[in-house]
């Protein structure tokens, strides 16, 4: 099955996010950076993680590769749409997740959304090659 590979991004270099989502590697990379204060930002991100999952899920097990450098605390509804994604994630084949971040706070702060989702695959690290590493294990 030959899926096209998908790239979106929203927002502005203060706060935003890109999302790659790879049929080849069944891998989706999703970036999110600052806080996010457009109240467009939410509603896109959310059409467009959901066609990521949509398509990944098409080919089976795919693997998410989230990158949350430079990322702050949100308020509630976003913390309930990345909680209600999770969830949808989980239905739709998804396999595990490598975060990488560079704050104990927003480390709390989606622990606490993993475990309200009820998610058990999602670890976090501080560098990429730990993540890949991570991705890579069976």
């Amino acid at each position: 099955m030959n899926l096209p590979r998908m790239e979106y991004q929203g927002g502005t270099e203060e706060a935003g996010y890109s999302l790659d989502a790879d049929p080849d590697r069944q891998r989706f990379t999703v970036k999110m950076w600052g806080r996010w204060d457009d109240p467009e930002l939410v509603p896109k991100f959310k059409t467009e993680v959901l066609i990521c999952m949509k398509v990944l899920a098409q080919k089976g097990e795919w693997n998410v590769f989230g990158d949350l450098r430079g990322y702050k605390l949100q308020l509630d509804v976003i913390g309930e749409l990345i909680t209600s994604l999770m969830r949808e994630a989980m239905q739709r084949k998804f396999s595990k997740a490598g975060v990488l971040h560079d704050s104990a706070m927003v480390e709390l702060f989606i622990s606490r959304l993993t475990k309200a989702a009820g998610m058990t695959t999602l670890k976090f690290f501080k560098t990429a090659k730990e993540v890949e590493a991570y991705l890579r294990e069976s």
